[in-house]
């Protein structure tokens, strides 16, 4: 899945394939964690498009060990896309507890993680570009 499908279909349960791998991995780890995104809620596009940005940018699970950590999933195609929109929401869940990522290549299978900071630290020598459809600006991130 990407930008250009029809969001309805980028929304369904199935298209998650980073959410499916970031589980798999998990629990052959095991971690223990709990869903906990929006992605839960069985709602239409129009209703979930009335939800407040940072309510929608949800983080995905929560785990937990030591301490508890949000951990957001997000696959990718070559190259990494952070929307500039995204980072106000991250922000806001890491203020909550640390939040970190799971990112999936789906092309190559295999995943990252990395911490808010991190991903902070790179957005700063990051390539930006514009998606066409939306004009909304998003990071390139190199892993």
């Amino acid at each position: 899945m990407d930008y250009k499908q029809p969001i309805e279909k980028r929304m369904t349960k199935k298209a998650n394939v980073a959410e499916m791998a970031c589980e798999k991995l998990l629990k052959s780890r095991k971690i223990d964690f709990t869903k906990f995104g929006f992605d839960c809620w069985k709602v239409s596009v129009e209703q979930f498009m009335k939800v407040p940005a940072p309510i929608r940018n949800t983080p995905d699970f929560v785990c937990i060990s030591d301490t508890a950590v949000f951990l957001e999933c997000k696959g990718f195609k070559n190259v990494l896309k952070i929307k500039e929109d995204d980072l106000a929401n991250y922000k806001f869940w890491n203020n909550f507890m640390p939040l970190h990522f799971f990112f999936y290549d789906c092309v190559n299978k295999k995943h990252h993680f990395m911490s808010y900071k991190k991903l902070r630290d790179k957005i700063l020598l990051a390539e930006i570009d514009v998606y066409p459809d939306n004009n909304k600006t998003y990071y390139k991130i190199i892993i």
